[in-house]
């Protein structure tokens, strides 16, 4: 695997002891009793809603977290690994509101335009989780919305589901409807099969909901991914480096409280913070700082050896122009070569990750498969430098009907959206550019999406559970 390094060892020593300083003098405040609770009978000060955690507690519950673990699936050979390094994974975007079609017009997102998300990404080659919030939705009432999305999800994909952010109710009735798309009411005992993503409110807090989470998450050995999301400059210091140990404490205190509800619950690094604007004190996803930033808080995951998730094709371009190309590239391909083990915030995001557009996700994945393909590096095995084929054909020889080439050409990447023929070829052809050829491949995509993969009886299981929650 191709891997830059970013921040030197002693660098992450230095970021680790200042976090269990200020984790032990300053403190982390948790809006939740239970939460408060909890750490205090593991050895943890409180005053306040403010809990002061001690060093010994924050690594004892560092030996807990897994290196890697299996998120399961209901189709078992979707089942996905955490942590395996080699390659990383797709997860679901997290909360865009707007729909962009190709003439650049925006629009509320609607259930429809999420149940087309969760079909494209159950076709998608590249996309390894489904759920969450890909976009919100207004035509549906706020009390089920999030029980809805999950169960849509279900629906139309059996690849592993995360559940969406929300009040501890809707947290813990997403729970249940994953349980029930199982068919095994005791499942979540032996396997993970779901996870949330959550973030702290920065500057060091954590509100009810969070905290809720994390606690319902652990308890029942569920993934819990802490997202920071803060904005350097506004509710953390300007500098790469001040912000990244902001990013690393608050981390830091989310997995404590993970550990000390259920030991051994898969926790994520994740970050998906900001290097912002300030002219205008607003969130940017793609400036060359922002990147930095995140790509260091994926180190420092390296660092503690657990699981790592960071934003892939994000881009505050309004449209899908030249800007949008660039910056999602920018990002997701520093994502990759810092060793990420997950992105999310890939498929379609435009505006600072407000907007999805159609097209932009069937070319979200061609980077993806770009990036894969890239980070592999180079094979300098001796099989692989073609010695004796050189030496065969000699000086002002040809390979092109050498077997090897014959053996090889099948085996290299080849696009899905981009145009490699000749200008004339590509005249013959419709002329057509990338965001006409995304247009017709998606709608090609959702003409051929089963409309239910269910089971019937689980089907009707959790309708009646969704009703009953009304």
């Amino acid at each position: 695997m191709l891997q830059l390094s970013l921040i030197s060892q002693k660098s992450r020593e230095t970021i680790h002891e200042k976090s269990l300083h200020i984790l032990e003098n300053t403190g982390v405040a948790f809006d939740y009793e239970p939460a408060l609770r909890i750490l205090k009978k593991h050895g943890a000060r409180i005053n306040g809603k403010t809990a002061y955690i001690p060093t010994n507690l924050v690594q004892e519950c560092l030996s807990t977290c897994p290196a890697s673990f299996s998120l399961e699936a209901r189709n078992s050979a979707k089942s996905v690994v955490f942590g395996q390094k080699e390659d990383f994974l797709v997860l679901p975007n997290l909360g865009p509101i707007f729909v962009q079609d190709a003439e650049g017009q925006k629009r509320h997102g609607t259930m429809a335009d999420y149940i087309n998300m969760t079909k494209l990404s159950h076709a998608s080659p590249v996309v390894d989780v489904v759920g969450s919030c890909p976009i919100d939705t207004v035509d549906v009432d706020t009390n089920t919305k999030f029980l809805q999305m999950v169960y849509q999800s279900c629906r139309h994909s059996d690849k592993p589901v995360m559940c969406c952010t929300g009040t501890p109710k809707h947290i813990d009735r997403q729970l249940k409807i994953v349980e029930i798309s199982f068919g095994q009411p005791e499942i979540m005992k032996n396997k993970v099969i779901t996870g949330t993503s959550l973030s702290p409110l920065s500057p060091l807090a954590y509100a009810e909901d969070a905290a809720h989470a994390i606690m319902a998450f652990a308890e029942r050995g569920q993934m819990v991914i802490v997202a920071v999301a803060l904005m350097a400059g506004i509710n953390a210091p300007a500098s790469i480096g001040g912000s990244s140990l902001m990013i690393n404490t608050e981390f830091l205190a989310a997995m404590v409280l993970a550990q000390c509800i259920g030991p051994e619950t898969p926790v994520v690094y994740a970050t998906t913070s900001s290097a912002s604007n300030l002219r205008n004190a607003s969130y940017v996803t793609s400036t060359p700082e922002t990147a930095l930033l995140n790509c260091f808080a994926v180190q420092m995951g390296q660092y503690y050896n657990v699981p790592t998730r960071s934003v892939g094709t994000a881009t505050d371009a309004k449209t899908m122009d030249m800007q949008a190309g660039y910056e999602a590239m920018q990002n997701l391909l520093m994502a990759r070569l810092s060793g990420v083990d997950a992105i999310y915030e890939t498929l379609g995001v435009l505006e600072s990750l407000l907007t999805v557009s159609y097209e932009k996700f069937m070319i979200d994945q061609e980077l993806i498969a770009r990036v894969k393909s890239i980070s592999k590096g180079v094979d300098v095995e001796l099989a692989q430098l073609h010695c004796r084929d050189i030496e065969e054909t000699g000086i002002g020889g040809n390979f092109l009907i050498h077997p090897s080439t014959l053996k090889a050409c099948r085996q290299r990447w080849e696009p899905t959206i981009s145009d490699w023929w000749s200008y004339e070829k590509w005249m013959e052809s419709g002329s057509q550019d990338v965001i006409q050829k995304a247009s017709i491949q998606y709608k090609d995509v959702l003409k051929q999406a089963p409309e239910n993969i269910l089971d019937p009886a689980i089907d009707r299981q959790l309708v009646d559970y969704i009703e009953k929650c009304s």
